[in-house]
């Protein structure tokens, strides 16, 4: 019987594995202190440490929580519908205690969290941030900023088509995932901009907001449609998979007042 899987990881690699994961799982359950975290190798390297399950409480919606979007004391140029600014950035969270409690195997001294990308208000940004609360009928429009630096922070395949001669790791476009939206809004995989200005051949959002400077997007949501919950989500050419990875992505909640009344 052949011992070689079709991954090339053979059975006693496997079990190997399997024993080593285990004895940290037991370790752990000791409480066994340690100044750095264990380094953990399979099959295909090093991996993530043992975590423990089940100790932090899944974060809610608002105050300490997710934060949600708050709408801006103006009303949108153009339209006159609600309006709303949001950022697009990159910050630090935290994502689960193991990382800053001394004693766990996955401490690790002076941690300010997991690099992350994602979208933000006034400078403060967190894991799934930016949850947009909307009423059915009512439309809104927001303005984007983009403030990704240009540099890559998870891997990312190259050889996948996208443009040349432009900003590779920071371009964004906004996709609303399950929305009734007119084409220039609708962020489709061509609309990237950058935060220095250049822009994809698709792009069109701006005749919303003639204003907008470099870096900002503008985008119109009618809300025509019954109540459900969406996502909004990056959608850049070339690197959607890698900015959704990364954090660029979180919840727009439509809500139709008629089905809750």
């Amino acid at each position: 019987m052949p011992t070689q899987s079709k991954r090339g990881c053979s059975r006693r690699r496997f079990l190997q594995y399997s024993a080593t994961a285990g004895a940290v799982a037991a370790m752990q359950g000791k409480n066994v202190l340690t100044a750095a975290p264990t380094r953990i190798r399979g099959p295909y390297g090093i991996v993530s440490p043992y975590l423990t399950k089940f100790v932090d409480p899944i974060r809610g919606i608002g105050g300490t929580g997710i934060p949600l979007a708050a709408a801006d004391n103006f009303v949108a140029p153009v339209t006159g519908v609600q309006h709303f600014t949001i950022d697009i950035g990159q910050y630090n969270d935290v994502l689960h205690s193991d990382f800053v409690k001394p004693g766990r195997l996955a401490f690790i001294r002076g941690f300010k969290g997991t690099k992350l990308r994602g979208y933000g208000q006034g400078g403060k940004f967190k894991h799934l941030g930016g949850v947009i609360l909307a009423m059915r009928d009512r439309p809104l429009q927001i303005t984007f900023e983009n403030k990704v630096p240009n540099t890559q922070i998870i891997p990312n395949d190259i050889t996948i088509p996208q443009p040349e001669g432009v900003a590779r790791w920071n371009r964004t476009a906004i996709h609303l995932h399950g929305a009734h939206v007119h084409w220039i809004s609708d962020g489709g995989p061509h609309h990237w901009w950058a935060p220095d200005g250049t822009t994809g051949p698709s792009f069109r959002s701006n005749l919303f907001n003639p204003s907008a400077q470099p870096g900002q997007a503008e985008y119109y949501y009618p809300n025509d449609q019954s109540g459900r919950l969406m996502w909004y989500h990056d959608h850049a050419w070339g690197i959607t998979r890698t900015n959704a990875y990364a954090g660029m992505a979180t919840a727009y909640v439509l809500i139709d007042p008629v089905a809750v009344s």
